[in-house]
């Protein structure tokens, strides 16, 4: 499970899904989006390959939402093939930026965003402060939140609600 599609092309995989010539060509992969704060990557040469640098650490305090609207519209852009997104495990960063991606083109809330992203890649998990900033981004866009922070025995976690679906394609 090292590449999941979240939708029509779009994929979210770890970094050495990334670097595979296969995955990339199997997935007519023409825009990746490099969360994993590694500018020095050597990616496949594929005629059309462009990559998108997100340079930002894995950290609670990291300003992700800084990139949530030049990525969307990266995506969007992207007409001529699919889009990988990825960090380095797959996990955090990337996830994240899918989730801002789904909240921002698709009308999903953020608990819709990442009940999708749970079903393709079960082991998604943002940490804390990513979940803070796409709640803010849910808040702006939408107006309401869907998602709560609750202290447990096992850390700070987001609590997941129901909300409905909103317009596509909201413009900040």
């Amino acid at each position: 499970m090292s590449v999941s599609q979240i939708g029509s092309g779009l994929y979210l995989s770890d970094l050495d899904a990334a670097l595979n010539c296969s995955v990339l060509r199997s997935r007519r992969v023409t825009l990746i989006v490099n969360c994993s704060g590694r500018e020095d990557l050597r990616y496949p040469p594929l005629d059309g390959l462009r990559v998108l640098h997100v340079p930002v650490p894995d950290r609670p305090h990291a300003p992700l939402d800084r990139y949530f609207q030049l990525v969307s519209d990266e995506i969007l852009q992207n007409g001529s093939g699919s889009t990988l997104v990825h960090c380095s495990a797959g996990r955090s960063r990337s996830a994240a930026v899918v989730m801002a991606h789904l909240m921002r083109c698709e009308g999903l809330s953020l608990s819709q965003s990442h009940r999708r992203l749970l079903e393709r890649r079960p082991f998604v998990r943002p940490n804390v402060g990513f979940w803070r900033q796409l709640m803010a981004l849910e808040q702006s866009l939408f107006g309401s939140a869907s998602v709560q922070m609750s202290a447990t025995p096992a850390g700070v976690l987001p609590v997941l609600q129901d909300a409905p679906p909103r317009e596509c394609c909201v413009n900040m």
